[in-house]
């Protein structure tokens, strides 16, 4: 709600992954969604409660009408061109040029995690310095984020024949996985909930879950790193950051300056702070406006497809083809579920919650036993 009592009503740019997220937070928030995207099919089409099938560049009257704009789309001129059309309409927009840009690019990012002492695993850009790394390696693409065009190489052999300009090659640490949202007003920090993530076979993130499963050290030591890429940054808006440990040391691999998605839904659950809120709120008012949460309850994200054959956890990239998505409340014994059409079958997000992370797994077995019963032939 705004000052007056009416709804906010949010402009989300991008109906994709990010998008998708947006729209499920607004919803959460109580806010009016207002969904703008060049695609008439885009997946998140179905949860806005209003679409416009436009190029942003040219919906400056559906901009006008909206209290804010969260991007939720990384093509950084689009994003730069996208700000000065909100600022020269007096909208605010979602976005940190300044961290979006070092965090865009994997080159950069490292570059600066080195620079501010937040260890990384060693990583290398160019074939000439192969030969100082420890194999495996995996290779990704300098630009972008997500899993698209990750590879792990496992001899100086393959590496050669997989490496190619613009791309990153970094030791492969196999330990689990830590994320972690932050939210700052460009001078001071501060950092949500420490989420575990797995990843399916192509490193793509297919479950998120809390509280996490490493020592109370680890979590200490990568809030503080956390913090620190924030506060060094200048960091404005949201941010999330992603870590690899290696017995209980986290190492930073990866940081976003925009809202993520997955983990603001987990992070929902597990301590009622709504992320996408909370940044709006920080953003309108310049400054923050919550402590760190702690987890109230445990939560399991996860997202499957069934089909025919049967059921199986699937990377969130799945969900970029998805059709008709519905939130549905009480799905056999899931809080909630995000239910779509894809190629394969349906594709299902499901949401767990309950006071223990052990009896949750087991409830989590039940929940998937009661679909494959009613979905599978």
């Amino acid at each position: 709600m705004d000052e007056e009592g009416e709804r906010m009503r949010i402009c989300i740019v991008g109906g994709k992954l990010q998008g998708i997220e947006a729209l499920y937070l607004s919803k959460k928030a109580g806010f009016e969604s207002v969904l703008i995207d060049r695609s008439s099919d885009v997946p998140g089409k179905s949860l806005a409660d209003e679409f416009v099938c436009m190029d942003a560049s040219k919906a400056s009257d559906t901009i006008r009408s909206c209290d804010v704009v969260v991007p939720a789309f990384e093509d950084l001129q689009g994003l730069i061109n996208l700000s000065h059309m909100c600022e020269q309409m007096g909208v605010p927009m979602l976005f940190d040029e300044k961290s979006y840009r070092i965090s865009s690019s994997k080159i950069e990012s490292n570059k600066f995690f080195e620079r501010i002492g937040a260890p990384t695993p060693k990583w290398i850009f160019n074939t000439k310095q192969k030969n100082s790394l420890r194999f495996p390696v995996i290779l990704k693409p300098s630009e972008g984020s997500g899993s698209e065009g990750v590879v792990v190489v496992h001899s100086p052999e393959e590496f050669d024949s997989l490496y190619c300009d613009g791309t990153i090659a970094q030791e492969f640490v196999s330990g689990p996985s830590l994320s972690l949202e932050l939210i700052g007003n460009g001078e001071e920090v501060e950092g949500l909930v420490v989420t575990q993530l797995e990843f399916d076979e192509n490193y793509d993130c297919k479950r998120v879950f809390a509280p996490h499963e490493l020592p109370k050290y680890t979590e200490e030591l990568f809030f503080e790193y956390s913090i620190r890429i924030g506060k060094e940054l200048g960091l404005k808006g949201v941010m999330d950051v992603e870590a690899m440990v290696r017995g209980q040391k986290p190492e930073v691999i990866e940081i976003d300056a925009r809202l993520p998605s997955q983990t603001p839904t987990a992070v929902l659950h597990c301590s009622d702070v709504n992320i996408l809120e909370e940044t709006i709120t920080t953003w309108m008012d310049g400054k923050l406006s919550f402590k760190r949460p702690r987890v109230k309850r445990a939560v399991i994200y996860e997202h499957v497809v069934v089909e025919d054959e049967g059921l199986k956890s699937v990377g969130e990239h799945v969900l970029a083809s998805a059709k008709d998505l519905q939130i549905v409340d009480k799905f056999h014994g899931a809080e909630e579920a995000i239910v779509g059409k894809v190629s394969e079958g349906l594709i299902i997000t499901l949401i767990l919650v309950g006071n223990d992370l052990t009896r949750l797994w087991k409830k989590r077995e039940r929940v998937i036993d009661s679909i494959i019963n009613k979905y599978v032939s």
